[in-house]
């Protein structure tokens, strides 16, 4: 009894283990997604801006639109803290920047959300978004870089949104999903904006803790048969009386 009982402590204690693993470090990119992203279509653009400086807070940043698919009506929804201006050629709007008021800004380990109404959509497959961000100590990075294959890891990859072709049966503008490009510049899908709480590199280690409570539990299963086996086996005590 006493070998089942440690059996099944080991095995409780990997799966708690296992599930308790940090989560792997997310790769702290700027990206862009938004539900219902449909070429002819509007869309609400979610443009989450993480802090990769240790110690510097970012207090700019600033979304370019493309010039060669015009955007003609852009709508920031209002931030608090942040004043946001947009620059236009043409009729068309050719950026968005957000500047913090003084005292404000997104610290170290902190991250920030801007969001913005556009459309028409241009009929392409995506839209190249790149994006600056200035941090308070003078430091700018440069949010440019395209992966020609869309699997190459990048240092600074420019944001893209994936965008849906136009529904069949439904006006343009209909709700269609959407994708985003995630961290290092890998495409990956994505059906709705991110929460405030949400972390969109929070997959793996959920992977990792389900793969990990299975093992443990499948080690606890085997511990436990094999220790009823050698229990039944074990030859019975007499006992004369």
């Amino acid at each position: 009894m006493n070998l089942l009982l440690r059996l099944a402590v080991v095995g409780a204690l990997t799966v708690l283990a296992l599930v308790a693993l940090p989560a792997l470090p997310a790769s702290a990119h700027i990206t862009v997604v938004a539900d219902h992203a449909e070429q002819g279509g509007f869309a609400v653009l979610t443009v989450r801006v993480p802090n990769e400086s240790p110690k510097a807070a970012t207090t700019q940043v600033r979304l370019l639109l493309p010039e060669e698919t015009p955007l003609a009506v852009v709508r920031v929804k209002p931030h608090p803290g942040w004043k946001a201006r947009l620059t236009r050629l043409r009729e068309a709007v050719t950026s968005v920047t957000w500047t913090a008021d003084s005292g404000t800004g997104i610290g170290p380990d902190e991250f920030e959300e801007f969001q913005l109404s556009a459309g028409p959509l241009p009929a392409t497959d995506e839209l190249v978004l790149a994006a600056t961000q200035t941090y308070d100590d003078g430091t700018t990075v440069r949010w440019d870089e395209r992966s020609a294959d869309g699997t190459t890891t990048l240092d600074h990859p420019a944001p893209v949104l994936f965008l849906s072709p136009p529904s069949a049966s439904e006006s343009p503008g209909a709700q269609q999903g959407s994708h985003a490009l995630g961290a290092h510049g890998v495409r990956r899908p994505s059906s709705q904006n991110p929460s405030p709480d949400a972390d969109p590199d929070a997959g793996p280690a959920l992977w990792l803790g389900l793969a990990g409570l299975a093992s443990g539990l499948l080690g606890l299963l085997v511990a436990v048969t094999t220790a009823l086996s050698a229990r039944s086996s074990a030859p019975a005590v007499r006992q004369d009386t």
